[in-house]
């Protein structure tokens, strides 16, 4: 309950952060919604009083006609009510739709990449944003429910306990069946889907093959289509089945708790009934509390099952928060700003690495210099480091042992986002855009403003203009058909990646792979050109192809997280190791294939 609380807080905090205005009306609105059921059934009672007195005295009553009037304008004011209610709920509803859209995909992007590789942080996700931030949503309303059910019985059980303490009583102890039921098999059905989070991925995962249009075509053509959706029926069945299981056991449990609910109410209305004929009191009042006992009775229904949902609700808001809670592992105050007008130094001391929640060394006793301007390639099997080295280098994780030095200064204590401004990669998995052409290019430094003449020379030096001039619009041309636009292949979206990289006029560019969809004539041209942003930028290659990083000042050969060789390539082929045997390997093939 503490945790339920917790969430409760959190959400009113929330709402009144992003929507206070909206916030308040809709909680005045509901409280007067609250307070209408006991006005309708007062005036109710009173009108009926007035009217037995009017017919026995067979007079004209002023107070008759007053208390009809009266009455006839309770009876109106919920439609208005009503109406008042949706337009609040809907600019309410509007504004928080799009701040937590907003914040939701702010905290996706603050979380460290560390996050998106670790399983069970995975499974909080997953859980967490099934229904996006519509749980954030619900629980606020529900909240706002909350206080109007907390109004209408307080003010009920007032005007209950004035009527008879004894009544009163009975309509609180049969009540809490309800609740108890609510309460518990809420919890259950979460617990299923929280539990089973491992198949839930596992759905997701298989719905992508009906979903993006390179995987729907793999689909077709494997015909694997018929296989994966029988996949995704078991696990649905899964689901299916046990939540049936347990809304059958719901169910039976409801009816019970509603019939000692109902039993409670009657016998409290018998009692109150059986007081009125022995005082001889006035009809009306039996009216009214009559209207007293059904309003509390639907008022504490109403709130426990409402509290019960929204413990539901709060299961999944929970993890929400925490996703949204989750602090950087950086620790930024007083980073050390390096204010870089050239490429820097950088050197791996004793680096060792192992990822989280693995036991096997990703990278073992690494050292390593890397000068200003420097060429450097990283060559080696799957596997063996390279990938690894780089996310050091860009301080995706911090070494294990060692340390990485930046101009001196140890890259833990350099400030992350400026570091990350003098950075430009190109990790083998990288994003498309689907912007115009320029946009595509331009968002490789998107803080700057757009200077035409530098995406030009980004085009040339990536090889992209061979294409982009031939289309229509050329660099206005929009890319992606869902906006009307071209569909690049997928060499030229690798080349149209290169190019923003370039464009960033980093002092570190560090390409993976970057031309392993791309002709080799196209690899060849980029690579020449690559050699002569020597002074503006460091560069650090990794790529399969040995003869086309050959040109590098120094290649460094990883094998299971260690440099095993190190050297120009001149100096690697005297060695006559490793580097120099595939190498060899690679140019007999290429003859061969000549």
């Amino acid at each position: 309950m503490y945790n339920y609380l917790k969430s409760s807080v959190a959400v009113l905090k929330y709402s009144f952060r992003f929507a206070k205005n909206e916030s308040i009306a809709f909680i005045l609105i509901l409280a007067v919604t609250a307070v209408l059921p006991y006005l309708n059934f007062y005036f109710l009672g009173s009108l009926i009083n007035k009217l037995i007195v009017a017919v026995n005295e067979k007079l004209q009553s002023h107070d008759f006609l007053i208390a009809l009037f009266v009455y006839a304008l309770i009876i109106a004011a919920p439609r208005l009510i009503s109406a008042i209610k949706i337009y609040i709920n809907k600019i309410w509803n509007t504004k928080l739709s799009i701040k937590y859209e907003v914040l939701i995909l702010q905290k996706r992007l603050d979380l460290d990449v560390e996050k998106y590789e670790d399983s069970n942080f995975q499974d909080l996700m997953k859980r967490a944003f099934r229904n996006n931030f519509w749980p954030l949503l619900e629980l606020s309303e529900g909240q706002f429910q909350m206080i109007k059910n907390i109004i209408a019985f307080l003010l009920g059980s007032i005007l209950a306990i004035k009527f008879g303490a004894l009544i009163y009583c009975i309509l609180i102890i049969t009540s809490i069946p309800s609740f108890i039921t609510e309460f518990k098999y809420g919890k259950s059905v979460w617990t299923i889907w929280a539990r089973d989070t491992p198949n839930q991925r596992r759905m997701v995962n298989l719905k992508r093959y009906f979903e993006y249009k390179s995987n729907i075509i793999e689909t077709k053509l494997l015909q694997s289509g018929n296989w994966l959706l029988k996949w995704i029926y078991g696990i649905l069945e899964q689901f299916r089945e046990q939540n049936i299981r347990l809304e059958k056991r719901k169910l039976f449990f409801i009816m019970i708790s509603e019939l000692v609910s109902l039993t409670g109410f009657i016998l409290a209305a018998f009692l109150f009934v059986k007081g009125v004929v022995e005082s001889s009191g006035p009809i009306g009042n039996v009216i009214f509390v009559f209207g007293i006992l059904t309003t509390v009775r639907y008022a504490i229904s109403e709130m426990l099952v409402n509290l019960a949902k929204q413990y539901e609700k709060h299961l999944v808001v929970e993890d929400i928060l925490k996703i949204l809670n989750t602090k950087s592992r950086y620790d930024q105050q007083g980073a050390i700003k390096l204010d870089l007008s050239s490429p820097p130094t950088i050197e791996f001391v004793n680096v060792s690495f192992k990822y989280p929640f693995s036991d096997q060394w990703g990278l073992k006793e690494v050292n390593l210099k890397i000068a200003p301007g420097e060429r450097v390639a990283l060559v080696g099997e799957n596997g063996s480091g390279k990938s690894t080295f780089v996310k050091l280098v860009c301080r995706i994780y911090d070494p294990t042992e060692g340390k990485i030095l930046v101009n001196g200064f140890d890259l833990k204590d350099i400030d992350l986002n400026e570091w990350w401004s003098y950075l430009g990669v190109m990790m083998q998995d990288y994003a498309n855009y689907n912007f115009k052409v320029k946009d595509t290019i331009a968002i490789g430094r998107i803080e700057a403003k757009e200077d035409m003449n530098a995406i030009i020379n980004a085009a040339s030096i990536s090889n992209s203009d061979s294409f982009i001039e031939r289309w229509e619009q050329k660099y206005l041309h929009e890319v992606g058909v869902e906006f009307d636009g071209v569909e690049p292949s997928k060499g030229q979206r690798q080349k149209l990646s290169l190019a923003k990289i370039i464009y960033r006029k980093a002092y570190l560019t560090i390409l993976d792979e970057p031309c392993a969809s791309i002709d080799t004539l196209s690899e060849i041209k980029i690579f020449d050109s690559l050699k002569d942003l020597r002074q503006e930028s460091s560069l650090i290659l990794i790529s399969h192809n040995l003869s086309a990083i050959n040109w590098c000042d120094n290649i460094y050969v990883f094998s299971k997280g260690y440099i095993i060789e190190r050297g120009s390539h001149r100096e690697l082929m005297i060695q006559d190791s490793v580097y120099a045997k595939i190498f060899k390997f690679q140019a007999e093939r290429f003859s061969d294939s000549v």
